[in-house]
């Protein structure tokens, strides 16, 4: 178990003894939220300092990744089903993708919030991510498969994909703005 703290570090537990097994340090504000992964050998934080960091429980020294981009606080993380995902939410307006397959993870924005988002969190099958906002709205969205989040991310770096350049790449087009009990429905990003 994983909990965070207002001094800046979060503390992993063993549930059995109750006692304090690692000290998690790096963070320079206060932790908000923290997660283990499914399989209990990552854990991932998220900060007042504008970053969220993935932690590997496996080492000792613990070491962690830093996954910066929010330009406010981050307020909320979560683990997909799978371990090699994770979501972040801020107070930037915006919520994060972040595919951890590679040392320096990729991450793809997620936005549409026009106030700060509160949480983020995977759906039980990983296929959708679900982000809720100070402005009243849940937004649904598909999550990119390993193959469109390249794409999405390398080409979110110099401009948004046009619809010429999605359909060529057989990327969904259409973007359902359509409300359903405030709660909207997109396809990948961008």
């Amino acid at each position: 178990m994983v909990t965070a703290s207002a001094d800046s570090n979060a503390r992993v537990w063993d549930a059995q003894s109750g006692a304090v097994i690692a000290l998690l340090s790096g963070h320079t504000d206060d932790v908000y939220s923290a997660s283990c992964s499914p399989d209990g050998k990552r854990a991932v934080t998220a900060s007042a300092d504008n970053t969220a960091r993935v932690w590997d429980l496996s080492v000792s020294p613990r070491t962690s990744i830093v996954l910066s981009g929010h330009t406010s606080n981050v307020v909320n993380v979560s683990f997909s089903a799978d371990g090699k995902r994770v979501v972040t939410a801020s107070k930037d307006n915006t919520a994060r993708l972040w595919d951890l397959s590679d040392a320096a993870p990729e991450t793809v924005e997620l936005d549409g919030h026009t106030e700060p988002v509160n949480t983020a969190s995977f759906s039980a099958d990983g296929k959708w991510v679900v982000t809720a906002s100070y402005d009243g709205n849940a937004i649904v969205r598909a999550v990119p498969t390993d193959d469109e989040l390249v794409v999405l991310v390398t080409h979110s770096i110099t401009r948004c994909l046009t619809v010429n350049q999605r359909e060529e790449l057989g990327l969904p087009v259409a973007i359902n703005e359509a409300a359903t009990d405030r709660a909207l429905i997109r396809r990948p990003p961008c």
